[in-house]
């Protein structure tokens, strides 16, 4: 179950009929004689460096309990996720706030794993001045108006995309004198943490569902 899990999730694209992959996998080359054919294999990408792997263990720490506590919530969250991060900059996207319950669902996974909101960066997608999408999401994810709640910088107007709304958890180092590297030394462990979250949690599921039967 959970090979079939990591195998579908190897496959899912970017957008549809993207030829890029949404989530990053573990490259091998099975034939030393042409080390330039990598295989993508069913195996998400771990963190490198020692204080991504320090946090992705403190963090899957939370998780295993939170898996246990409240399987519903972690089975939703995984799935957005899934489907709705974006590979390269690392968000989570929520589309319509008519219909938050994805991203309240996720601030309250977040905060189960010990992130607190003030680590958690919220991006709008509507670039105007005054927005009338900015002050409805903050009311509904219940903000307060000193909250930052940064615009998307990417030179896109974004015509169809104003009402979204993405969040990332942020893990800074202050060794880093360049806020993208500050904000950029979580970022690989917390991919690597959802996406292997989301395969283990197949497995889980599917052991809980044998243990009922026996009963």
């Amino acid at each position: 179950m959970m090979l079939d899990k990591a195998t579908w999730i190897r496959e899912m694209r970017a957008t549809t009929g993207s030829k890029g992959y949404r989530h990053r996998m573990v490259k091998l080359a099975f034939d030393r004689r042409t080390p330039e054919n990598m295989v993508r294999i069913p195996c998400p990408e771990p963190p490198r460096t020692q204080q991504e792997k320090e946090l992705t263990s403190c963090l899957a720490k939370n998780l295993v309990t939170l898996m246990v506590q409240e399987p519903l919530l972690c089975q939703k969250v995984f799935s957005y996720y899934l489907n709705n991060v974006w590979s390269r900059q690392g968000f989570v996207v929520f589309r319509d706030s008519l219909h938050p319950e994805p991203a309240w669902d996720f601030i309250r996974f977040l905060e189960s794993l010990g992130i607190k909101k003030s680590q958690m960066k919220m991006i709008a997608f509507d670039q105007a001045e005054r927005s009338r999408n900015v002050p409805q999401w903050r009311g509904l994810l219940n903000l307060s108006a000193s909250y930052p709640i940064v615009k998307l910088n990417d030179g896109k107007s974004h015509v169809k995309a104003k009402k979204w709304l993405a969040i990332m958890p942020i893990f800074t180092d202050d060794n880093k004198s360049d806020e993208a590297e500050q904000e950029a030394k979580g970022s690989n462990a917390f991919r690597y943490l959802m996406v292997m979250g989301a395969i283990v949690m197949q497995g889980f599921l599917s052991h809980t569902s044998q243990i009922k039967q026996v009963r």
